[in-house]
């Protein structure tokens, strides 16, 4: 099937900016803001005929293999969505992959599952690191596979990368993955692959990215290598316990003055500004379900060229430090929203931060 390139202007204000993104499969699909914000088809092509979904669920607040919740959070968002981001180090694919098996194989057929293996290894151990991870997810094969970080710098840094690196090149020739990538790669880890004779080139590059605390450095050389940026905590620092955060980008008076005027969440505006960059998303929720329409509303409207440039020069350390309530750490409610209480904040803490803050590089 083909799929078709849609600009989708999802606000009609003619100062809004497009987002290209496939929609669809075929060009008799027609897919409308219901499809939207159920989370269908829109996805962004990281390598040819491999399109991986703009959300995706990290499954990283159970890291534990006997944690039941687990398979009901990864079971409540393959219900409506579609990607899904686990790792060899959170230490819980078998009751991921549970969820995943119980799926009806409609579901599971459409669902992207990318898995990310520890840095600074050699290619053998990386190699089979790949294969135990795909094992205890119980299914053959992942869609993304990344290295989880670059490993430790200094000397024998690039060695230790390429050495990893290859581990994932030939798991992709095995046919184990139909993609592969990085994580938490910064330009100085970006150079290392740029300057070598990869066989494969990384599709991915999945970071730490959010209003005030983005590395526009890093997400330029990827662009010039054909790279997609994932963005991993969109919503800022997961703070533990919640409250003290350093940059509360969710609270900051520039924020709450835009979701006032779309009469949106600050979570859904700290999100679409991401994706209307055109990187994809990697959520995550410290509750055992949630819905997917908590998030897809990102999908609805469209922010401004002038708001795009203000959330770009946000500088959330300037906003020092701040207690904050839970609550407040992860937006407002969609019943608030109708209410038009865009000031309230409450998601239940279903709409949080995302795969990746826990585990760092």
């Amino acid at each position: 099937m083909i799929n078709f390139l849609l600009v989708a202007m999802l606000q009609l204000s003619s100062s809004s900016i497009p987002i290209a993104i496939n929609t669809g499969s075929g060009e008799g699909s027609s897919y409308g803001l219901d499809d939207y914000a159920a989370g269908i088809g829109i996805t962004i092509e990281i390598a040819p005929g491999v399109e991986m979904p703009v959300i995706n669920n990290g499954a990283c607040f159970f890291p534990n293999k006997e944690d039941p919740r687990e398979t009901v959070a990864t079971t409540k968002w393959i219900d409506g969505g579609r990607g899904l981001d686990t790792a060899y180090s959170y230490n819980n694919q078998v009751v991921v992959g549970k969820a995943i098996a119980a799926a009806s194989p409609a579901v599971r057929k459409e669902l992207f599952q990318t898995t990310k293996v520890p840095g600074g290894r050699n290619a053998s151990y990386a190699l089979q690191i790949v294969k135990a991870d795909i094992a205890m997810l119980g299914v053959k094969t992942v869609d993304l596979v990344l290295m989880h970080s670059p490993g430790k710098g200094g000397p024998g840094m690039a060695k230790r990368i390429l050495d990893t690196y290859a581990g994932l090149e030939q798991a992709l020739d095995e046919g184990l993955t139909r993609a592969i990538g990085v994580s938490n790669f910064k330009v100085v880890h970006l150079n290392v692959l740029k300057g070598a004779k990869l066989k494969h080139k990384p599709s991915v590059n999945q970071c730490f990215f959010a209003v005030g605390n983005h590395n526009d450095a890093a997400v330029a050389l990827g662009k010039t290598m054909d790279i997609t940026y994932a963005a991993y905590s969109p919503l800022g620092p997961f703070c533990e316990p919640v409250g003290n955060c350093s940059k509360p980008v969710l609270v900051d008076p520039t924020v709450k003055a835009i979701t006032k005027k779309h009469n949106v969440s600050s979570a859904e505006v700290a999100m679409r500004w991401i994706v209307q960059q055109g990187h994809a998303i990697v959520t995550a929720s410290a509750v055992a379900a949630y819905d997917v329409e908590d998030i897809t509303g990102i999908f609805k409207f469209g922010l401004t060229a002038d708001e795009m440039a203000k959330l770009t020069a946000f500088n959330s350390t300037a906003a020092g430090t701040v207690a904050i309530k839970t609550d407040d750490v992860v937006g407002e409610t969609r019943a608030s929203r109708a209410a038009g209480d865009t000031a309230g904040v409450a998601m239940d803490q279903r709409v949080t931060h995302s795969a990746g803050s826990r585990t760092g590089s």
